[in-house]
């Protein structure tokens, strides 16, 4: 009887002493300085800046200066498109905040040896530059280290994201614009009628050129056949370059809501009294 209870004993006591053993048999962890902390919490901390300013988005500025001008921003997001508002997105751009000077044009063409328009007007520097053709704004552009608009990013900076009728609002206000002039005005004129972005007379004043290749329809090639043989030019073909003006010019008699969207067809080639131009350039991202 002893001799069996002693052999219980045994048993229930084994598990604990093989316990024992285990622990007493395991290596001691050493223990961390105290003085490496400090350090380590530093380094820690440097990471998390660094991480930070790595995935951080550069912030574009809201006005930027060029060789030929003040841009203003034009922010990343949605806008209201065409008579239909569509909504389209767009990546930030820049935009001229007026339509491109003589005095800018004037400095092109002496730097690169361009020709000056036919008419050019020495005396109005503050004046925007017309008798321009498609192809001689692109020259002027790259030589600004910019591009001309496409024509959703000429609509986003000339109506807001918003696909107001107007730069200024919904309301026609004769006041804000350019439209039923003898003349072209000063491009930084109307201040008042500046776009929600800051963009002056984007409508009136003078047509502007924009980044947008169109097949001309039969009207428009009626039409400009018409005038090349009245001015002794090469009659247009449908085989050419054509691209859009946008924006309505100091020739219309009134204001009109499609100003903002509508657009007419030119040739590459052709240059008018009251077409001009503007530039643009990608913003950081």
């Amino acid at each position: 009887m002893c001799a069996e209870l002693e052999r219980i004993l045994a048993d229930r006591e084994a598990p604990t002493l093989q316990v024992v053993a285990r622990k007493e048999d395991s290596p001691a962890r050493p223990s961390r300085p105290v003085w490496l902390i400090p350090a380590i919490l530093a380094a820690v901390a440097a990471l998390a800046v660094a991480g930070y300013f790595a995935l951080r988005k550069p912030v574009p500025a809201k006005t930027i200066g060029s060789r030929a001008g003040d841009m203003v921003l034009v922010p990343a997001g949605p806008f209201l498109f065409g008579p239909e508002k569509e909504s389209i997105t767009l990546p930030a751009f820049y935009i001229d905040k007026t339509e491109v000077t003589n005095a800018a044009y004037a400095a092109f063409c002496a730097e690169k040896g361009h020709p000056l328009p036919a008419g050019f007007r020495q005396d109005q520097p503050d004046y925007p530059v017309v008798s321009v053709s498609f192809l001689d704004a692109q020259a002027f552009a790259e030589w600004a280290k910019k591009r001309l608009p496409t024509a959703r990013e000429w609509e986003k900076a000339a109506r807001g994201e918003k696909g107001q009728a107007f730069p200024w609002g919904d309301q026609p206000d004769r006041t804000r614009a350019a439209v039923g002039l003898p003349a072209p005005v000063p491009a930084k004129a109307f201040e008042n009628g500046a776009s929600p972005y800051g963009a002056l007379q984007m409508v009136g004043n003078v047509f502007e050129l924009v980044e947008q290749a169109r097949t001309p329809s039969e009207l428009a090639l009626a039409r400009f056949a018409d005038i090349m043989r009245e001015r002794k030019m090469t009659l247009p073909t449908s085989d050419e370059p054509w691209y859009t003006i946008r924006g309505g010019g100091y020739t219309d008699k009134e204001l009109d809501p499609s100003m903002v969207w509508d657009s007419t067809t030119v040739p590459a080639r052709w240059r008018d009294f009251n077409i001009g131009f503007r530039c643009a350039k990608d913003a950081p991202q």
